[in-house]
């Protein structure tokens, strides 16, 4: 299990929807609006991943959600405005 790495923030940014263990600063990241934080317990990972697939609204909006938390938070765009806001 890798937390925070370019992977996730990558799959995110094509919609794919979170499902992590909890790690440091997780939650800055994945949230109840666009993923899961799921502690290590098959069970609860079956339940989740079996409740999204039968629900397509609830993968769709979560989905959306992924994409827009790394537009919106992640992007190369941002981090480059961030940056040239510090310089000034």
């Amino acid at each position: 299990i890798v937390f925070a790495n370019y992977s996730l923030l990558e799959s995110m940014s094509y919609g794919a929807v979170p499902i992590i263990t909890n790690g440091d600063d997780a939650d800055k990241i994945v949230t109840p609006d666009n993923g899961y934080i799921l502690p290590l317990d098959v069970d609860v990972w079956v339940k989740t991943i079996l409740k999204l697939l039968d629900d397509e609204k609830l993968i769709t909006k979560l989905s959306q959600q992924a994409r827009n938390t790394i537009k919106d938070k992640f992007s190369i765009e941002n981090w480059f405005n961030e940056m040239m806001q510090a310089r000034k």
